[in-house]
């Protein structure tokens, strides 16, 4: 079983003149179980002023043949903000499903 896993952390100075002072942090890790099951998890969170937001992804591919391959996934995208003039809060959850043709 072969595993590879990372963290980055980036500041708005890497980013990049103009850009906002918020942080970025991201946490993903890939998984691959003998030549058929590939896993990956994905984790995104966006610290800001007033507010944060996160974004979290796991998905798997699974190859039928070498010219057809299942992938599946599930994400959850969460955030929000809290400051004097707007409250906004938004949670959104979906699971995708996919065939993947290669000629």
């Amino acid at each position: 079983m072969k595993k590879s896993h990372w963290l980055t952390l980036l500041t708005a100075a890497a980013l990049g003149p103009g850009a906002a002072t918020t942080a970025h942090a991201q946490l993903a890790a890939d998984l691959e179980a003998g030549a058929a099951f590939k896993g990956r998890y994905n984790d995104i969170r966006l610290p800001g002023e007033g507010g944060r937001a996160e974004d979290v992804f796991a998905g798997f591919t699974n190859p039928l043949s070498d010219k057809v391959t299942l992938k599946a996934g599930y994400r959850v995208f969460e955030g929000g903000v809290n400051i004097s003039d707007v409250y906004s809060y938004t949670w959104v959850n979906y699971a995708s499903a996919g065939v993947l043709f290669t000629c």
